[in-house]
């Protein structure tokens, strides 16, 4: 039996999916999830209950008094304008071209730009771009997140994810091959410094952007959002929700910036850039 917050947090949910302007966003990360193998009999409304049931458990009284009104919004509150937003980030962005071009001495076609509309309830956070050394290089500018040859690309768009309602870009923000060692990341043959500079960007993008729900790709680029929230003013509370008839569960983080609730993370099941 649905305690009364647990039953407050289902209602909430059930609001902001049928929301006009969430509909498609739903959808999209529904069919993501629920397509993907090991949890394909998993329904969105198992997902909702199963989020319910587990925030009235491990979230403190004040946590949950911040979560059903976050579910009814759709942005973080913010005091800059749409233009000054706008502005401000293609302003940030400009300027790491430059400094990441001069420090690493390496050239800017192999940079990326982000992908979709930066006022979007909607990120999509994934590991970079991974093309061979010899592609791109006739670029003179960055080229998209949302390159329609990139294999993990073509699956987003076949879940119903498109640039028209989301916002997209890479943790690492220059394109490498792939090393041959499973597990270890391209960006570890960088210097500390141009690392910082791609690390620093990122973290500034996922804290002022005014999303409230993001999908983060691969564990590498999972453990670096981890990192930035770490390192901030804000805190995670993260809630396992276990997969029925399987050994698998589906981790959030619910991300509280001065005990508000500023964002939701969703891990996918996939994060590479093929």
């Amino acid at each position: 039996m649905f305690t009364p917050e647990a039953a407050a947090i289902l209602k909430a949910l059930h609001q902001h999916h049928e929301a006009r302007n969430s509909i498609q966003s739903f959808i999209a990360t529904h069919k993501i999830l629920a397509d993907h193998r090991v949890i394909s009999g998993i329904s969105g409304q198992d997902m909702a209950k199963i989020f319910a049931d587990r925030g009235c458990q491990l979230l403190t009284s004040e946590e949950l008094e911040h979560l059903v009104p976050f579910l009814y919004s759709t942005r973080k509150s913010s005091s800059k304008s749409y233009e000054e937003l706008h502005e401000q980030i293609e302003s940030r962005i400009k300027h790491f071209y430059i400094e990441e071009t001069m420090t690493s001495g390496l050239e800017l076609g192999r940079l990326e730009k982000p992908s979709g509309n930066f006022d979007a309830e909607l990120i999509v956070i994934l590991h970079m771009q991974t093309r061979k050394s010899t592609e791109r290089l006739e670029r003179d500018s960055p080229s998209p997140f949302w390159d329609p040859a990139s294999f993990t690309i073509k699956l987003l768009e076949s879940k119903g994810l498109s640039p028209n309602f989301m916002f997209g870009y890479d943790i690492h923000w220059r394109a490498e091959p792939r090393l041959s060692k499973n597990g270890i990341c391209s960006s570890s043959i960088w210097t500390t410094k141009v690392k910082r500079l791609h690390d620093e960007l990122s973290s500034w993008m996922f804290a002022s952007l005014p999303a409230h729900f993001a999908l983060v790709g691969g564990s590498c680029t999972q453990q670096h959002v981890r990192e930035f929230i770490a390192a901030s003013s804000m805190y995670r509370q993260s809630l396992e929700l276990p997969i029925a008839e399987t050994h698998m569960h589906l981790e959030v983080d619910l991300v509280f910036h001065q005990h508000h609730l500023s964002s939701r993370l969703v891990p996918m099941p996939f994060g590479r850039r093929y």
